[in-house]
């Protein structure tokens, strides 16, 4: 695995031992985590990763001076 992929990984574990307080759920959520990057994977990933929509910013309105 890249570098960056390995350092996502190690700092989302982090995350979950420090969110999570039951143990089950946390294993089940690192397994998880780990299916998402494993080779051959794709499919998984792109399921398991919901996008959000983009929001389309309105323009902020300028003042002239007068």
């Amino acid at each position: 695995m890249p570098k960056s992929v390995r350092k996502h990984i190690r700092q989302e574990k982090a995350r979950l031992r420090r969110e999570v307080s039951d143990i089950n759920k946390r294993e089940d959520m690192i397994k998880q985590l780990y299916a998402r990057f494993s080779p051959g994977a794709p499919e998984k990933a792109a399921k398991v990763m919901e996008l959000k929509p983009k929001i389309s910013k309105i323009p902020k309105a300028v003042k002239t001076s007068q």
